[in-house]
C-alpha cells in the first residue's frame, strides 16, 4: 500500500466514522453541522462567483471558452452526458428520507425541493462561468480541484489551500446527509419488514436509529476499501441509484392505475399550498 494511500484512507475512515458519531448523536448535532457547512459552502460559491466576475469586468479574464468547439452532437454520447449531470442534482432526494422529523411536510418538502433546485442551479451556473472566465475547457477537464487551481491561479497557493479546505468540508456535509438519509431509509423499510429488524431500532434517549447508522457507515467503509479511486465510486453509485429510482417511479405509476383511491397525503395539501400561496 503506497503510504500516500494510506494517509488518504485513514482522513477518509476519521470522517466517515465522524460522520457516522454525529448522525448518531441527536438530531440537533446534525442540523447545527449541517447549516454550518452549508453556510460555509454558499459564502464559498459567492465568492468564487464575484471573483470570477470581477475578473470579467475588469477585463483581465481570458477569452470565455464554452468548450463546443470542435466538437459533434452525437446521439450515442447523450445518456453519458445526461447520466454525469443527474449526478449533480442527486441530493434532492435526501429530504424525503426525513419526512417523520420535519414539521409540516406536505409544505416544507415542496418548498424546499423548489427553492433549493433554483439555488443550486444558479450557483453551477454562474460558478462555471467565473471558472472558464480564468481556465480554458483543458485545464477544468484534466484538474481533480477546479476551485484549487482557480484560486491558486489568481490568489496564490495559501488561498487554494483555504478553498481546498473548504471543498473537503462542503463534501462531508453531503455525506452527512446521505448517511441521514439512508439510515432512513433502512429503519423505515425494517419496520415494514422488507429488511432486518434490528434496523428498526432507535436510541432510547436521543431518539436516532442508531443500528441504521452503523450499517450503512458499515457499508461505506466496505465500498471505500475497495473502490479506491472515486469515480469508480461514483460510476457504481449513481448506476445502482437511478436505476432503482426509476424502479420507484414506475411503481408509483402503476400504483396510480390499481390504487386509485389509496391515501396520498400528499396531493392535496400540496395542491392547497398552490392555492393559498406560496408561504
Amino acid at each position: 500500500m503506497e503510504f500516500s494511500f494510506f494517509i488518504k484512507f485513514l482522513i477518509g475512515a476519521f470522517f466517515l466514522f465522524l460522520m457516522g458519531f454525529i448522525n448518531c448523536h441527536s438530531i440537533k448535532t446534525y442540523a447545527v453541522t449541517q447549516d454550518f457547512i452549508v453556510v460555509l459552502k454558499m459564502m464559498l460559491c459567492l465568492s468564487l462567483i464575484l471573483t470570477g466576475a470581477y475578473t470579467f469586468l475588469s477585463e483581465q479574464a481570458i477569452e470565455v471558452d464554452m468548450g463546443f468547439q470542435n466538437t459533434t452532437l452525437e446521439l450515442a454520447n447523450l445518456p453519458f452526458v445526461l447520466y454525469t449531470g443527474l449526478y449533480a442534482y442527486d441530493g434532492a432526494a435526501t429530504i424525503t428520507g426525513a419526512l417523520e422529523e420535519i414539521e409540516n411536510p406536505d409544505r416544507t418538502v415542496l418548498r424546499s425541493l423548489i427553492t433549493g433546485h433554483v439555488i443550486i442551479s444558479a450557483s453551477y451556473f454562474f460558478l462555471n462561468l467565473s471558472f472558464l472566465s480564468v481556465l480554458t475547457p483543458t485545464e477544468i477537464v484534466s484538474s481533480n480541484a477546479v476551485a484549487q487551481i482557480f484560486t491558486d491561479k489568481l490568489f496564490g497557493p495559501r488561498v487554494a489551500f483555504f478553498v481546498s479546505v473548504c471543498v473537503s468540508l462542503s463534501t462531508v456535509g453531503g455525506n452527512l446527509a446521505n448517511i441521514f438519509y439512508s439510515a432512513r431509509l433502512g429503519y423505515a423499510a425494517a419496520k415494514e419488514g422488507h429488511m432486518l429488524q434490528f434496523l428498526c431500532y432507535i436510541h432510547k434517549t436521543r431518539l436516532t436509529p442508531t443500528p441504521a447508522v452503523i450499517f450503512q457507515v458499515t457499508l461505506s467503509m466496505v465500498f471505500f476499501l475497495i473502490g479506491k479511486k472515486t469515480e469508480n465510486l461514483v460510476n457504481a453509485y449513481s448506476f445502482v441509484l437511478w436505476v432503482f429510482y426509476g424502479f420507484t417511479m414506475a411503481a408509483l405509476m402503476i400504483l396510480r392505475v390499481k390504487k386509485p383511491d389509496a391515501h396520498r397525503p400528499f396531493k392535496p395539501k400540496s395542491r392547497k399550498i398552490w392555492k393559498n400561496g406560496w408561504m
